[in-house]
């Protein structure tokens, strides 16, 4: 058995942020997976994320990113 940690709600601040990534949404036991990992020093530099959120769902459209249309 494994054990899950879940917050119900939750509001996380990070300032500094030096580069964000999301990656490719992967299957995974049955769903599918994909992490956003928020990272405080330089791409580049090999220091770990300061915070990766990891999401699932049972279906790999449920994954997917949408933004806002930019404007430049």
């Amino acid at each position: 058995m494994t054990t899950e940690v879940t917050t119900l709600r939750h509001t996380l601040g990070i300032s500094d942020v030096a580069h964000v990534d999301v990656t490719e949404i992967v299957a995974e036991g049955g769903g599918y997976v994909r992490e956003v990992r928020v990272y405080g020093s330089p791409d580049g530099t090999g220091a770990p994320p300061v915070a990766v959120l990891r999401i699932s769902a049972p279906t790999e459209a449920a994954l997917g990113v949408q933004t806002p249309e930019l404007t430049f």
